[in-house]
């Protein structure tokens, strides 16, 4: 993808495509593997600070990515809430990367302050008490660790990816912080599983506008031979 395409003005496949051959990107999760060091990176909290990825070391990490106009990110923000209250020691990490559904009231990144304040607003609306941080304008860190707009890695106290999965799942995400508190080395497979439909929240397209309302309607027969798609690679694994 050319880095002047990753904050795009209207919601498609597209952007989920690569150019060069043509593959579907939202079949597999690029980025770490499970069992391999997670890279380290900067971000920029919402008081704009510089913290690294490093900077957790010797804690269990869960890090997610989302924005306020992802439907997937909001329909799960009450579960997270939920598993931050129950996990105290677990450091949960919600990086804000490209809007997943721009449109004329939250629209696509311009500069960083722009994504900052779109960070912002979202943390104040959501009443979010994870640690959220910031990606660079171009993506850098959402583009390291997969591209999915709600991707989620659990690294464990060395540094290690334990489990990750292209969406955020919060019921099997506690399922692996409860087996990996028992046993900090534990690995686990690698997994593909869907958003559920009930938990996505439809209300990010209002909060982004109309445009992003039109913008999924237009994709609305290529999402569902999309989903379909996926439901067929899923039971393959």
């Amino acid at each position: 993808m050319k880095s002047n395409d990753y904050n795009y003005k209207h919601f498609g496949f597209e952007p989920y495509t690569e150019e060069s051959t043509g593959r579907f990107l939202l079949e597999r999760l690029e980025g770490p593997k499970i069992g391999t060091v997670a890279p380290d990176f900067t971000a920029t909290t919402l008081d704009k600070k510089t913290i690294r990825l490093s900077d957790f070391r010797g804690k269990i990490v869960v890090l997610e990515a989302g924005s306020s106009t992802c439907p997937a990110t909001i329909g799960t923000t009450s579960d997270m809430q939920k598993l931050v209250r129950e996990y105290p020691n677990i450091t949960f990490l919600l990086l804000y990367v490209r809007e997943a559904h721009p449109g004329e009231r939250v629209t696509a990144h311009a500069s960083f302050d722009e994504k900052l304040s779109c960070a912002k607003r979202f943390y104040e609306e959501e009443h979010d008490n994870r640690i959220i941080v910031v990606d660079d304008l171009d993506g850098t860190v959402h583009k390291q660790y997969g591209l999915f707009p709600n991707f989620v890695y659990v690294i464990n106290p060395q540094g290690y990816v334990a489990w990750r999965c292209p969406w955020n799942v919060p019921r099997r995400l506690e399922e692996v912080l409860t087996s990996l508190i028992e046993n900090p080395n534990a690995q686990f497979s690698e997994e593909y599983l869907l958003p559920d439909i009930k938990h996505v929240e439809f209300r990010a397209l209002r909060r982004a506008g109309w445009k992003a309302i039109v913008d999924v309607i237009r994709n609305i027969p290529r999402g569902i031979w999309t989903r379909h798609r996926l439901k067929r690679l899923v039971s393959k694994k």
